[in-house]
């Protein structure tokens, strides 16, 4: 196709992404390029004490800090530890790193485009605005204007639509095959996943510390800092398949996005990386959880009298204890991130789900 306005427009090759029980096989324009090393073959990046390195730093939005206390074991640490996976760049599968850099390269294409596609809507805008204020003109040098705009406005139209077609076509076309019996349990996950979206209050966990007695309470304490994030079906914008995906936002670190077979972990457009399922692990444990915020609805909540010196007790002595799900994910390869869930029972159906899947391509 020739194009009018922006002619440097470069299509990508599709690929095909396809999970075996011996690894994983990517191929793009028809040449298989590698197959994954097994997952003990990618060795984490690890500081002193064995954990992650994390080398990157992210904000999202205006959401509110909360620190909270969480009933935890006896204290042992008081510095807070922070929950942030490895770079980003660094953490692709062997198999996918290929996939990965045409990933790359669409993204880079759709941020100039954008910036483009931004300009036009702006200037359209811009002769449409001029066009309403003479309207109603009637003397030879206001139609005139009026006749010179339009000229502009339709040639600005055509930029736009130009640069919109563009930006449509800068995906890679993905093909991703897996085993028969993985697509039914793809479905079954990415429904327990709505399922918890829309019946839960979800918070990205950064940080936490144990070992802090909070003053007239009935047990330990730990210091926990959230903020609320939303999970919701979406699709990455470099790849185009057949499938809406579970996409879950992370406030210090980057977005994941579940595909069957891999995940994708994206920072920005040049910090992200491809992750096989079958190198995914998923965590589930219960938090009981003191909530000094609003309780969310269906979670399941006890209330417990905060030790006093008077022998009677008001309503104000009186504290939520609710039971919340830890889920966290991780990789050999330094992903680290944990959300507090409020609906356990429909964290846990989410957890069961997803764990049956990354069973099934392993």
């Amino acid at each position: 196709m020739d194009w009018k306005y922006r002619q440097s427009f470069r299509s990508f090759p599709g690929a095909s992404i396809d999970i075996s029980y011996s690894g994983v096989y990517t191929t793009l324009s028809g040449g298989m390029l590698r197959k994954s090393l097994e997952a003990d073959d990618f060795m984490p990046r690890e500081d002193e004490e064995g954990r992650a390195v994390s080398t990157h730093h992210s904000g999202a939005g205006n959401i509110e800090l909360e620190r909270l206390h969480v009933p935890c074991a006896p204290a042992r640490e008081h510095v807070m530890k922070e929950i942030k996976s490895a770079q980003a760049s660094a953490m692709t599968s062997p198999g996918l790193g290929s996939f990965q850099e045409l990933l790359k390269d669409a993204l880079t294409e759709r941020d100039e485009i954008g910036k483009l596609l931004t300009g036009a809507k702006n200037e359209l805008r811009e002769i449409n605005d001029r066009i309403v204020a003479l309207a109603g003109g009637n003397n030879k040098e206001a139609l005139e204007e009026l006749a010179k705009l339009r000229r502009e406005a339709a040639v600005a139209g055509e930029k736009l639509a130009e640069y919109e077609s563009q930006l449509r076509k800068s995906v890679v076309v993905t093909s991703i095959g897996v085993p028969a019996s993985a697509e039914p349990l793809f479905g079954k996950m990415c429904a327990c996943f709505v399922e918890m979206a829309e019946t839960s209050v979800i918070w990205d966990t950064v940080s936490s510390r144990a070992g802090r007695k909070a003053a007239g309470a009935l047990t330990d304490y730990s210091d926990v800092e959230r903020f609320r994030v939303s999970f919701f079906e979406d699709e990455f914008a470099a790849i185009s398949c057949r499938w809406k995906v579970p996409h879950l936002q992370n406030y210090n670190g980057g977005d994941i996005f579940i595909y069957p077979g891999f995940l994708v972990y994206h920072l920005n457009n040049r910090e992200f990386s491809v992750i096989e399922l079958s190198d995914f692990r998923v965590e589930l444990s219960e938090i009981r959880f003191v909530e000094d915020q609003t309780v969310p609805e269906n979670t399941e909540t006890q209330f417990v009298v905060r030790e006093t010196k008077a022998d009677s007790h008001s309503d104000d002595d009186r504290m939520p204890v609710c039971r919340y799900a830890s889920v966290r994910f991780t990789s050999p390869g330094g992903l680290n991130e944990a959300y507090l869930v409020s609906n356990f029972k429909a964290a846990e159906k989410f957890h069961s789900s997803l764990c049956e899947l990354i069973g099934n391509v392993k």
